[in-house]
């Protein structure tokens, strides 16, 4: 647990805000949180009453409810930009009760805001948590002031991002990305009682898609089962004395808008990639930085209706993503991190299982 004082004492448990205390008006306040560590209610423990719950949907807060006079409940429901940031509160009669407007490092521009009352004093730009006493946003594990577009603290993960400052708020690009709290891939970890121990990765990530091509619900559906179900696959194993499991998890979403801590999956018109070796013309099928937060694959391939292509494509960038290299050395026919111009293997080995549980276990 980590304690903070920011005019307040703030109590933190896994980057998760679990208690305030404001020191200028005494108000101490608990948070109720999900199974996912989102804020479900907040609590004033002075008085032992709610002081309102959050309308949760999408993974993410859609407004909130309150208590009224004789017992009635006022509810309240937010209209987001592209970032996540709250720009209009509508109550639940259709009128308007405040509205923001902000510069792109999340600033309130004067004379461009509005609050009727308590309509909605605390989520704002990102959809985070503002502490009024500050003006600084509430990103899980760190703060964010807009004021100069860094965080309090820096990047536990700087070692991924070396070109970026840790300090630094979205990779310096406010206006088209969102910086997320925590990680779109992770391991965890549970041992039994005989001392045998299994690891799960996680993962989630929506799929976008600036191809150019019209694809279809149904087409956009396959390619979440296609690299979904080969992740599930090769992302599942264990140790060579048995002692360690792996299996994955797998969270894709479909709907082109990535959700708080998602990976991205953007299905892209790689043509241009194309090239040929020894009079061989080879396709560019996909591509990923390592340990990035995003991987490509080419359209053609869902053109075609090719779904073990798709799907050992999106596998092969995702260990991309999650720290993998192409084998050193000989080619291995029948590993999925070898490029598909030499292999159509879909092992990935103990070994790179465990690399992933080293670099991504919580």
């Amino acid at each position: 647990m980590l304690n903070k004082t920011i005019g307040s004492v703030v109590n933190y448990a896994e980057g998760n805000r679990i208690r305030k205390t404001e020191t200028a008006t005494s108000q101490d306040q608990f948070y109720v949180l999900g199974a996912d560590g989102s804020t479900e209610a907040v609590y004033d423990m002075s008085g032992n009453t709610l002081r309102f719950w959050n309308i949760n949907g999408a993974g993410q807060s859609i407004g909130k409810g309150e208590k009224a006079a004789l017992g009635e409940t006022n509810k309240f429901y937010y209209l987001k930009d592209h970032l996540g940031s709250v720009r209009i509160t509508v109550a639940q009669n259709g009128s308007i009760a405040s509205y923001d407007d902000y510069d792109p490092w999340g600033l309130q521009l004067g004379g461009r805001c509005g609050n009727s009352g308590d309509a909605n004093a605390k989520y704002k730009f990102g959809g985070k948590e503002r502490d009024g006493e500050t003006g600084t946003s509430h990103y899980g594990w760190r703060e964010y002031d807009g004021w100069n577009g860094r965080l309090n603290r820096p990047d536990r993960f700087d070692f991924k991002y070396p070109s970026y400052s840790p300090y630094g708020y979205c990779a310096g690009n406010p206006v088209n990305f969102v910086d997320v709290a925590g990680d779109s891939i992770w391991t965890t970890k549970t041992t039994d009682k005989d001392g045998k121990t299994a690891v799960t990765v996680h993962y989630t990530a929506t799929i976008v898609n600036v191809s150019g091509q019209n694809l279809s619900d149904k087409q956009l559906e396959q390619v979440k089962n296609d690299i979904g179900n080969q992740i599930l696959q090769s992302y599942t194993g264990s140790s060579d004395d048995g002692n360690v499991s792996y299996s994955a998890d797998v969270d894709i979403n479909t709907c082109g808008e990535l959700r708080q801590g998602d990976n991205a999956i953007v299905i892209s018109d790689l043509s241009s990639g194309d090239r040929t070796i020894d009079g061989i013309k080879y396709r560019q099928a996909g591509e990923a930085p390592i340990n990035g937060n995003y991987f490509q694959i080419d359209v053609r391939n869902i053109l075609k209706g090719d779904h073990f292509g798709v799907g050992r494509t999106g596998g092969h960038e995702f260990g991309h993503n999650a720290s993998l290299l192409h084998p050193d050395g000989k080619i291995d026919i029948h590993n999925l991190m070898q490029q598909s111009r030499f292999s159509k293997g879909t092992l990935i080995t103990p070994a790179q299982l465990l690399q992933i549980n080293n670099n991504y276990r919580k």
